[in-house]
């Protein structure tokens, strides 16, 4: 898929939620944190699309920097 690193699989967007929090938690000796509010959120892929040599030979890729660093990919 185009839009996923093409080693690892991670997707170039995933979601979740962003949850507010107040109050002093009991550890700290308050009553407990209350939720004030939920928001959608994204985290977004840290690769760039980059020619790469690969089995089937040279290619446009999205690649992840994880998968670059650890050397699964040689940049062309």
């Amino acid at each position: 898929m185009a839009s996923e690193c093409a080693s690892c699989g991670k997707a170039r967007r995933s979601v979740g939620n962003r949850i507010t929090r107040r109050g002093l938690s009991k550890l700290s000796g308050g009553i407990g944190l209350k939720t004030t509010g939920i928001t959608r959120r994204t985290w977004k892929l840290n690769g760039r699309k980059m020619r790469v040599r690969t089995a089937e030979g040279v290619r446009n890729a999205w690649i992840c920097m994880k998968c670059y660093k650890a050397g699964k990919y040689q940049k062309v």
